[in-house]
């Protein structure tokens, strides 16, 4: 009888005020890997509190067992704009495109936008990047982490 080797993940949901205690965990139990819901929950975009989520998601790309969903990026605003996103996963993917996937929150989302309408600004937003990194973000990043 074959034995099934089973992989448990650590979803993690924190808010900015919350990452410096999710790298520390992280950095406890480095065989767990983690995976940051919603990049972080960027929940204030003033100046400074861009600068605390960038500090705290620094702190949890410097854990190698963290990986980012890319997730939920219009919560905060009950929107899904193009102008909002990109600067979010632009920061998000200096995790390295291997740690970062798509997520679309939906049925959330739809309180304020549509999935096709959701997708399509992700695709515009990740243009950018290279066409292996886009695969990472689209595919190859789930695929890795959840065995599909």
């Amino acid at each position: 009888m074959k034995r099934v080797s089973r992989v448990f993940l650590f979803e993690l949901q924190v808010f900015t005020s919350q990452m410096a205690n999710g790298a520390r965990l992280a950095r406890s139990f480095p065989d767990t890997t983690f995976v940051l819901e919603h990049a972080g929950m960027l929940e204030d975009t003033s100046p400074d509190g861009w600068r605390k989520w960038c500090d705290g998601m620094s702190a949890l790309a410097d854990c190698r067992n963290v990986n980012v969903k890319l997730s939920g990026l219009g919560t905060f605003e009950n929107s899904y704009r193009y102008e909002t996103v990109v600067p979010i996963i632009k920061e998000t993917v200096g995790f390295g495109s291997d740690r970062c996937l798509f997520g679309s929150n939906c049925p959330i989302e739809k309180l304020w936008t549509d999935y096709t309408s959701l997708y399509r600004t992700f695709r515009k937003a990740i243009e950018e990047l290279s066409e292996a990194e886009q695969r990472d973000v689209l595919y190859n990043t789930a695929a890795r982490l959840y065995r599909i």
